[in-house]
């Protein structure tokens, strides 16, 4: 999982999933295409801060969707 901490909220949105995008292909090997295509499919985004000045956004994928890490 990744957090986006940024305001307005879908800037912190695209920074935890942008930041997933290169964790998965860093430590999986997927190509970033590839990885955006299954975090299209697959990715869960919780909005976990709403009160303070920046928003903080949490982009997570569940184990079962990645491929053997390298």
């Amino acid at each position: 999982m990744t957090a986006g901490i940024y305001r307005p909220v879908d800037d912190a949105v695209r920074i935890a999933m942008t930041e997933l995008i290169y964790w998965i292909h860093a430590d999986y090997g997927l190509s970033e295409l590839d990885a955006y295509e299954l975090l299209s499919k697959v990715a869960k985004v919780h909005l976990t801060e709403m009160v303070d000045p920046n928003y903080v956004v949490i982009a997570s994928i569940e184990k079962k969707y990645l491929p053997a890490k390298k």
